[in-house]
């Protein structure tokens, strides 16, 4: 994390990767946590398929490519220990990627509206 956004983020969040099978239904999920900002509701977005909708919550933090999430993932705030998201978790509907040669830092900074 740099310097610059490791004093904002400040919360952690518990995201979780779809297996998906052949007819793109979740067959297992894999769970991995980061440390980020969010603030519920946020302005209007766009979804991977062109939607327009507002968000349920915002989230923002630093991810490698390899890591970051994409839409279909869940997510929710706090460290969660289940294999599976809760009920409770919020679907990931668009994520924007920043680029981090903006202010020279090493990982690119992402926004994640969810529903």
């Amino acid at each position: 994390m740099s310097i610059f956004s490791s004093w904002s983020y400040n919360s952690t969040a518990t995201l979780w990767a779809p297996t998906l099978d052949e007819f793109s239904e979740a067959t297992a999920w894999t769970r991995s946590t980061i440390s980020c900002s969010y603030m519920a509701g946020g302005r209007q977005m766009l979804s991977s398929q062109g939607e327009e909708f507002v968000p349920a919550t915002m989230y923002y933090f630093e991810s490698s490519d390899a890591a970051a999430p994409a839409p279909g993932w869940m997510i929710i705030v706090g460290d969660i220990a289940g294999a599976s998201p809760t009920a409770a978790a919020e679907t990931i509907r668009s994520v924007r990627r920043g680029d981090p040669a903006t202010f020279n830092e090493g990982l690119p900074d992402y926004i994640v509206g969810t529903s």
